[in-house]
């Protein structure tokens, strides 16, 4: 949204949204998931990277997203303290026990 904002454009409808009536999803889909990262997370039961990635080349193969939108869209990715902090976490707990 920060983003969308600073190009003054439309931001994204959150993934989970998609469906809902009052979503605009001509301006984009964003699969983000605050205190998601590559691999663990603080919130198990949120996608990570992989499934956030994994739903949106279901929802090529489903015809949901044509891929002349793919071509013409923008991605953003990045890479942030939720990549690390609880792979750090968990080896300092592991060091701890010694």
């Amino acid at each position: 949204e920060c983003t969308a904002s600073y190009l003054q454009v439309e931001p994204p409808v959150p993934y989970s949204q998609r469906n809902s009536s009052n979503s605009n999803s001509t301006a984009g889909i964003n699969f983000a998931y605050a205190g998601t990262g590559i691999s663990i997370t603080f919130y198990p039961t949120y996608p990570n990277v992989s499934a956030q990635i994994q739903e949106l080349s279901s929802l090529i193969d489903e015809g949901m997203v044509s891929r002349s939108l793919i071509a013409s869209s923008m991605c953003l990715f990045t890479i942030g303290g939720n990549d690390y902090t609880p792979y750090f976490s968990e080896k300092q707990a592991e060091v701890s026990k010694f």
